[in-house]
């Protein structure tokens, strides 16, 4: 499956379980008081600028960010998930866009959120959206990233109460660090952590910054 083959499976698959994946995690971060932990740090380091919420999903991250003061707005691969995060926060802009090629400027943001936004990229395709992060960063400003740990692939043809065909992909922070320092960046904090209500499942959080 080509790179534009995949990016479609993924929106369409967004599109068709945006309604109840919106009801299932829109209330899930005051839950997760790690998670909001590590989202402040981000927030402290990226000032004097406009910050971009990368896979928003509902817009529940970038309404966080918001609440801590940052200028910052969501991009998706769905557009019907951009209308449940438009839904949800109607004063926060949020567009619909790529990872892959992001429309803003060379330089242009003061920090890139990908919490569990990089899972569907494959390995391959990831340097390049590192790569695609560094472009429209200012110089020292900070990216953070959150994957599944683990190893391999699965793909997943039902979840969330809906037909998708997506694949997701569990990576080493050891790895990502590599392709991180590779596409210009400079990694500060690498740390696992389980999310409440997810026994078993271990997230890894990476905070760098652009060089």
């Amino acid at each position: 499956m080509s790179r534009l083959d995949q990016l479609a499976a993924i929106g369409s698959s967004y599109d068709s379980a945006a309604s109840n994946y919106s009801a299932l995690v829109l209330e899930d971060l005051s839950k997760q008081p790690v998670q909001q932990g590590l989202l402040a740090i981000f927030a402290k380091l990226a000032v004097g600028g406009r910050v971009a919420d990368v896979g928003s999903g509902p817009g529940q991250l970038t309404a966080f960010l918001h609440s801590l003061g940052l200028d910052v707005f969501g991009i998706d691969l769905s557009p019907k998930m951009v209308e449940q995060a438009k839904s949800n926060f109607p004063e926060l802009p949020f567009e619909v866009g790529s990872m892959d090629e992001l429309t803003q400027a060379d330089r242009s943001l003061s920090g890139v959120l990908a919490w569990l936004s990089i899972i569907h990229v494959p390995d391959l395709e990831l340097p390049q959206v590192l790569r695609e992060f560094h472009r429209v960063l200012v110089p020292e400003a900070p990216v953070l990233l959150a994957f599944q740990m683990g190893d391999g692939s699965k793909h997943l043809t039902e979840q969330w109460g809906a037909d998708i065909d997506l694949t997701l992909y569990r990576r080493r922070p050891d790895a990502v660090n590599e392709m991180l320092a590779e596409a210009g960046f400079h990694v500060v904090m690498t740390t696992v952590f389980e999310p409440v209500g997810r026994p078993g499942m271990q997230v890894a959080c990476i905070i760098a910054l652009r060089t």
